[in-house]
């Protein structure tokens, strides 16, 4: 949108990052202090929050909104309290709003709202009146538009929002910075390694990693050399142990390693996609599956659960090879396939890499997004003219 000669500016709060001003990707990002309003939350609890998106407040975040110059729009990429702040001072100055459902709502397994809700055991929650006062159980419905980015979940918000308009939204990459040249020296997969697997996502049960354990266990007797690499943050450090003593248990603890989070786009990252022979997504809950695209930009074969966003990505094996959840034995099944079936590898990474071109190259998502953002900044937008009399005070 910069790029385009729109004006645009970015408020986060400093989780995972330090309050200020930072540049990413030559934009200008402020980053504001903010809490966790719950009595007895522990610093593991905080940092577990922070990795998954905690429902966390920001005063700082709302007195740059309701003072900074007017914007035509508002993107907003939560709910919760820190979406009541936003919709409040939205209200207020007569600015439409929109919500993009990055993690899903609708949609959630209860399982995976329960672990959501784990870092939160045992604490008093002191927010549910300053939630209350903000609206934030109204941020979806009184939204100009809510993003979905997968049919059952737009489909879900469509019953459960009547009234509001629900838009079923692609999300994209930077094909050109994806394909960029990266030396093969960068790749941290081990230069004899095969085959090598590779899992990005946070560490996190949702991500279905402990599932890949026993499938690395079961390959190795004919693949010795194997390697499968997991990168990406723990939301959980508890899960990240959990993976570390499953891997030791199975005896496979030396070909299996977790790296961390890498930076989005880093040389490591994406040589660590194209050195790979395989793209494992074994998420129990996937609202869309970004990493699937990454894949496809990198020209590796992809291997996910039949869930979520997973499954209008891919379809039926045109792009990527789906699994039902919860049966190991058929992705063992499928990565020994195509381990075995050099003609399917090949045809998966070209069916990848032109999906990912026609459907989700940013230039096209943005067309979509700065469409939008044209109309919906046209319309009135509901004004709480109380408010503003009182904030103009």
């Amino acid at each position: 949108l910069a790029s385009r000669g729109h004006e645009v500016s970015v408020l986060a709060s400093a989780a995972l990052g330090a309050p200020g001003q930072v540049e990413v990707a030559g934009l200008a990002v402020e980053r504001f202090r903010y809490d966790y309003p719950y009595l007895g939350l522990s610093a593991r609890a905080r940092a577990a929050l922070d990795n998954a998106g905690g429902n966390l407040v920001s005063w700082p975040l709302l007195r740059r909104l309701l003072t900074m110059p007017r914007p035509d729009v508002v993107h907003l990429h939560t709910a919760g309290r820190l979406g009541g702040m936003v919709r409040m001072a939205c209200r207020a100055r007569g600015i439409p709003y929109l919500v993009s459902l990055h993690g899903g709502r609708f949609t959630i397994p209860p399982q995976q709202a329960a672990i959501f809700s784990e870092p939160l055991r045992g604490t008093i929650d002191l927010g549910k009146p300053l939630g209350a006062f903000f609206g934030a159980r109204r941020v979806l419905a009184d939204a100009a538009a809510v993003l979905a980015f997968s049919r059952a979940e737009a489909d879900a918000c469509r019953e459960a929002l009547p009234g509001t308009r629900v838009v079923h939204m692609a999300h994209g990459l930077d094909l050109a910075r994806w394909r960029a040249p990266v030396s093969a020296e960068a790749s941290p997969f081990r230069a004899d390694a095969f085959p090598k697997l590779l899992c990005v996502g946070r560490i996190d049960p949702q991500k279905g990693q402990d599932s890949l354990i026993p499938l690395v266990a079961g390959l190795r007797r004919d693949y010795p050399q194997l390697q499968l690499l997991m990168i990406g943050s723990p939301t959980q450090a508890s899960f990240a142990e959990q993976l570390s003593a499953q891997a030791r248990e199975a005896g496979v603890a030396d070909c299996v390693e977790q790296l961390g989070g890498l930076s989005p786009g880093s040389d490591t990252l994406r040589a660590a996609y194209r050195d790979a022979s395989a793209l494992l997504v074994p998420s129990r809950h996937e609202p869309f599956g970004i990493v699937a695209l990454e894949g496809w930009a990198s020209e590796v074969p992809v291997i996910a659960s039949r869930t979520g966003g997973l499954i209008d990505l891919i379809g039926e094996d045109e792009a990527g090879l789906l699994v039902p959840l919860h049966r190991p034995e058929l992705l063992a099944q499928r990565l020994r396939e195509l381990l075995e079936r050099p003609a399917l590898a090949a045809s998966l990474r070209k069916e990848g890499a032109a999906r990912v071109a026609a459907r989700h190259d940013w230039a096209r998502v943005v067309d979509s997004l700065a469409e939008l953002y044209a109309e919906l900044s046209a319309r009135p937008s509901g004004r709480n003219s109380a408010w503003r009399r009182a904030l103009s005070a």
